[in-house]
């Protein structure tokens, strides 16, 4: 090997020895982010969810941050952003974004995928994070309260419960004396199991964790039926009547099945 030879592969080396050896930027991290939202939706409802990105060129110049996001699953017709055409949000220094969507028609579990760019100049990286979102047909749970008392029930709470699980609170703004009120709750029955199931409701209106009867405070408990043949849900209704009294000492509990 003649000397021009040799002093070429020299040089090429050392050039690849300093681009091996080039540091990544001082303090840079990966891009990463943290999706929250929603992990069930009914068919064709939209949900806000969020995203805090972090990390990347953005992160250690004051650059910017982009986010491109859709859905995918089995049929995600009349859900969206679709992935042929997903829905973006562009320069965001903080890395904070909100955004909508909109699940399909059909039950099922689809995913929400955002894509995240970190940017500085010329300086760019990306990074994918997801979340399963089940699409599920909803439960009306209601129960109806009458008031034997001499005056108004103000406020109601009342909380829900299935198989001794917490699963929503609403409140019944007023019963009047000898009237009665509803209350209603929409509730998506995830991971719910064919079979009997206990729905349990309280009244306790003075918010103290504690039913007291003589204080007029009731519990309700009910009972549905989820067929192990049926592939998707009913807009089912399961209703219970109890008895609150604001006044009296005894109280009368109805239980109706269905």
């Amino acid at each position: 090997m003649n000397r021009t030879v040799l002093a070429a592969t020299l040089l090429t080396l050392a050039v690849a020895v300093v681009l091996a050896g080039a540091p990544r930027a001082a303090g840079q991290t990966p891009v990463t982010g943290v999706l929250g939202g929603a992990t069930a939706l009914a068919p064709g409802a939209s949900s806000m969810f969020f995203l805090n990105a972090s990390g990347g060129p953005a992160a250690e110049s004051n650059g910017n941050f982009t986010i491109r996001f859709w859905i995918t699953g089995p049929d995600v017709t009349g859900g969206t952003p679709l992935p042929a055409s997903p829905q973006t949000r562009n320069g965001n220094a903080s890395g904070q974004f909100r955004f909508n969507v909109t699940a399909p028609a059909k039950e099922q579990t689809i995913t929400l995928v955002v894509e995240i760019t970190s940017t500085a100049g010329p300086r760019s990286e990306k990074a994918t994070v997801t979340r399963a979102i089940t699409v599920i047909t909803p439960i009306v749970l209601a129960a109806t309260f009458r008031n034997d008392g001499g005056s108004a029930a103000v406020n109601v709470p009342v909380k829900f419960f299935v198989d001794g699980k917490a699963v929503g609170t609403t409140d019944i703004s007023r019963i009047e004396p000898k009237a009665t009120g509803t209350a209603k709750l929409t509730w998506l029955p995830v991971g719910i199991t064919p079979g009997t199931h206990t729905v349990r409701v309280e009244a306790d209106l003075n918010r103290n964790g504690v039913i007291e009867q003589d204080k007029g405070e009731v519990v309700v408990v009910d009972v549905f039926y989820k067929k192990d043949w049926e592939l998707t849900w009913p807009y089912a209704i399961v209703i219970m009547l109890a008895t609150v009294s604001v006044s009296a000492t005894v109280i009368r509990g109805l239980r109706r099945r269905r």
